[in-house]
């Protein structure tokens, strides 16, 4: 872990110490849920949702920010999330596609090389 966050720690505007293990499935999934229902605003980037039910309580949390008209946007991978059928379908059933955007994370090519890096994994 160590060697991995030294490669960010000169980036402006990056707070290195804010970053953190998670270790298990349920401790990313807590750490999620958790935020989502902390935050006023929230941003989050990934590559996948999965359809688990791990994911859905992640849904119920998003589906708790809408209730509240709290701001999120949520980018996903465009060719991983519109993989997932299944998925799509839970976003529109639960009323959650204005937080959605999918990206296609390729199109990064010319940022630097970390900053890249660090997109593709989160």
């Amino acid at each position: 872990m160590e060697i991995f966050l030294s490669k960010f720690r000169n980036l402006s505007g990056f707070d290195i110490k804010s970053i953190r293990k998670i270790n298990t499935p349920n401790e990313f999934k807590d750490f999620v849920c958790e935020n989502l229902k902390e935050a006023s605003v929230c941003f989050m980037m990934s590559l996948y949702i999965g359809n688990g039910e791990k994911s859905m309580e992640i849904f119920d949390a998003l589906v708790e920010r809408k209730v509240k008209n709290l701001e999120t946007v949520i980018v996903l991978d465009k060719n991983r999330g519109k993989r997932n059928s299944e998925i799509l379908n839970v976003i529109k059933d639960k009323n959650l596609e204005d937080f959605f955007y999918f990206y296609d994370f390729k199109k990064y090519y010319m940022l630097p090389a970390k900053i890249r890096e660090l997109l593709y994994v989160y």
